[in-house]
Parts: structure tokens; C-alpha cells; sequence
């Protein structure tokens, strides 16, 4: 059989995993409607605290500062820098966080209504704009750090040693880059596809937590310098390394402190790594359909069913080269 023969093994893959995630993406309008919320929010507290956040306003984080945010989102998150003053521990007066949080809860509900406590930090207020399209916009209240970051003032003393809370989003951002330039944009792909994956089966594992777990994943994985008719074996070989990390807190670029995860996911990554690997030996086998319905049940109905099979030798980057060779030789 030739390499361009399109009953070729794994030939449906590039071009399933290839329209998944190209569906995945935000269209233009979702990613407008999410700065234009954060900007709402934004301009209204800046009224109160004119000098909040200098040239950083609106600093939106989160997914879509990232560009890892998926189609129907419903939350964007924005960082608001506040005039606290630092003591001598590098935190935080105790005179000054909770009366200004206060204020800027108030300030919300003013203006949107009901103020909701979202992730620890987090106050979340639901906007509406252009075609009825509503978001919840995730306002995480901080003060600059003395030596870099930002300390979250709802989250003061959040470690066990009562040390302020501390997260760095430019280097969450740094980090994320590094890795997904130097394994051809797979970081930013393994995300898209764990936050499909969390939403399908209602995993409660927090985005930046799918960050850490993509990053340091693929800095291990055999095959991170391939391309997409490898993405099988990527997402299988995820989920089995996924399921031995329940006990880890994990690192976070820039933090003071690691993020504890939830309880309750380790079950769905093993089942998803069970998943995976059935499907990945069906595109194997040529058994297509099965495949599909395997790849459904981690990431949902959208996934793309892939009506025609994309030619191995015309696919970019080398993927010419025989993965059955590889596979020979696990």
C-alpha cells in the first residue's frame, strides 16, 4: 500500500483533529463581544480609581489573552489593579483590601446586578451586548507586587504559611509560548482540546490548571515535534500520563504557591485514556466510524466526522514519513 493511498492507516486523523480544532477557535464576533465586556467592566471601575492599572487597562488574562479559549465560552476574565498599599512582608495592609474590594463589588451591582464569587479571588458579573449575547466577565481585584505579579486581595494568606497570594500572568503567558513554539503549536492545540474534553464531560479541573498539565505533558512526550497525523497518540498519551498526576499540586508560572486541584477528575482521565486508545487503534485498523464514536465520547458531538480522508502525501511537515514505523517500535 502506498503512503498516498488514502486507506492508508491513520489517514483520517490529520484532517479530524485538523477541523476539530479549527472549529474550536472563537469566531471574530464571540472574541469581540468578550473584549467589549471586559472593556465595559473595566471603563466603569477605572471611573472610581482612575490611576487603576496605568497603560495595563483592560487587562484581560485567562483563555482568550492566551488564545486558547473555545467556541461558546461564557466567561472572560480581567485583571483590576488596585491602590493597596504593600507591608513590610510584601503583602498587604489589612486597612485597605476588603474596604476596596467592597467598593468594587458595589460599584458591580450598581451597574449589572447580582455580584457572584466565582474562582477564589474572583468576582463575576453577567453582561449583555450586540445580539443578545451574554458573558459573565470574571473581575479578579489585585495590587502590584513588589517583586513582580500581582497579589490577588481576596486571596491574601490563601497558603497554609499565611503568605499573600501571588500569580504572574505574563509569565502563565511566557511560559505557554516557549512550549508551544517549540513543539509547532500543540500547547495552545492540547488546551483547545482539554478544555472540549472538560466542558463534554464535566470535568472540574480549572483552565489554568489544563495549562500546567498541557506544558509540562508535551515537554516529556516522544512525539511533540510531529505533526497532526500524530494527535491520536497525543491525546492518548496524555490522558494515561494525566490519570498518575491526582496527587501533584501543580506549579503555576510566576505564583507564590502551587494550585490545589479539585477532587472528582482522575476517573474521567482514565476513561478518557481508555477512550483514546481504543479509537487511536481503530484509525489503526481503517475502522473509521468506531473511531468517531470513540472521539465523540471524550470530546462530544462536535467532533468532526471527517468526511473525506486527507492524503498522506500531501499532508505538510514531513507527515509522509511512516507512523506505522513508530508504532512498530512501542
Amino acid at each position: 500500500m502506498s503512503s498516498g493511498d488514502l486507506r492508508h492507516p491513520w489517514s483520517l486523523v490529520p484532517h479530524r483533529f485538523h477541523a476539530f480544532l479549527a472549529a474550536l477557535r472563537p469566531p471574530v464576533h464571540e472574541r469581540q463581544a468578550a473584549f467589549d465586556a471586559a472593556r465595559a467592566v473595566n471603563g466603569l471601575l477605572r471611573r472610581r480609581f482612575p490611576d487603576a492599572a496605568c497603560a495595563l487597562a483592560p487587562l484581560v488574562i485567562g483563555g482568550y489573552a492566551k488564545d486558547t479559549a473555545i467556541s461558546g465560552a461564557a466567561n472572560v476574565d480581567l485583571l483590576f489593579p488596585l491602590p493597596a498599599r504593600p507591608d513590610r512582608r510584601g503583602g498587604i495592609s489589612d486597612d485597605q483590601p476588603l474596604a476596596l474590594v467592597d467598593t468594587v463589588t458595589a460599584m458591580l451591582a450598581a451597574r449589572f446586578g447580582a455580584v457572584t464569587f466565582g474562582r477564589p479571588g474572583t468576582l463575576a458579573v453577567e453582561t449583555s451586548g450586540m445580539h443578545g449575547t451574554r458573558l459573565s466577565v470574571q473581575v479578579l481585584p489585585v495590587s502590584p507586587a513588589a517583586a513582580g505579579g500581582f497579589i490577588v486581595l481576596n486571596g491574601a494568606g490563601a497558603d497554609s504559611d499565611g503568605a499573600p497570594f501571588v500569580i504572574d500572568p505574563r509569565a502563565e503567558l511566557k511560559a505557554l509560548i516557549r512550549v508551544d513554539r517549540a513543539t509547532g503549536g500543540k500547547a495552545r492545540d492540547l488546551v483547545r482540546l482539554l478544555k472540549a474534553w472538560t466542558r463534554a464531560a464535566a470535568v472540574p479541573l480549572p483552565s489554568l490548571a489544563l495549562d500546567s498539565f498541557a506544558c509540562e505533558f508535551l515537554e516529556i512526550w516522544l512525539y511533540r515535534r510531529r505533526s497532526l497525523l500524530f494527535y491520536d497518540w497525543m491525546v492518548r498519551d496524555f490522558f494515561f500520563w494525566l490519570s498518575a498526576q491526582a496527587d501533584r499540586r501543580r506549579p503555576v508560572p510566576g505564583a507564590a504557591c502551587p494550585l490545589s486541584l479539585p477532587s472528582g477528575w482522575q476517573e474521567a482521565a482514565w476513561r478518557a485514556y481508555e477512550q483514546a486508545d481504543a479509537a487511536s487503534a481503530m484509525e489503526r485498523d481503517g475502522d473509521g466510524s468506531g473511531a468517531l464514536i470513540a472521539w465523540r465520547q471524550i470530546f462530544g458531538r462536535g467532533f468532526a466526522a471527517a468526511p473525506q480522508p486527507m492524503r498522506i502525501d500531501s499532508l505538510p511537515n514531513g507527515l509522509s514519513a511512516s507512523k506505522a514505523a513508530n508504532a512498530a517500535g512501542t
